[in-house]
């Protein structure tokens, strides 16, 4: 995995290298999304997200998991978001992180060659 350029190849030989990598098969974690629509019809009752989805767009997203693990969203309006956390992705590699963005630039992706497809907008649930 590639991180950021200006840290250099020594930067990801860390983070790839035990213990800031973990085989994926030793993460576990529940995400929960609330206050979000579905088909334009607001629903108020949690609900857990697949285990596949690193964020859920949701007003309100919050992922736990183990070894250790806290993950947030906050959705402040139709077309802006928090995201922020730290701890083992579902990828294994460790993370801290905290971003703001706009569903525009998250369907862009993390590195801008890479685009995210299939994300929900607005207040629709979804992958995000």
């Amino acid at each position: 995995m590639k991180h950021l350029e200006i840290f250099g190849k020594w930067y990801d030989g860390i983070l790839n290298s035990f213990p800031f990598c973990l085989d994926d098969s030793w993460i576990h974690t529940i995400g929960i999304a609330w206050l979000f629509t579905i088909e334009g019809k607001w629903t108020f009752i949690p609900k857990i997200v697949p285990n596949d989805w690193q964020y859920a767009n949701a007003c309100v997203f919050v992922r736990v998991g183990a070894p250790f693990s806290f993950f947030m969203q906050l959705r402040a309006s139709k077309t802006h978001l928090f995201q922020g956390g730290f701890g083992w992705k579902q990828s294994g590699r460790f993370a801290i992180h905290f971003r703001f963005q706009t569903d525009a630039s998250s369907t862009l992706g993390y590195h801008f060659n890479l685009p995210n497809t299939d994300h929900a907008s607005g207040f629709e649930y979804g992958r995000h």
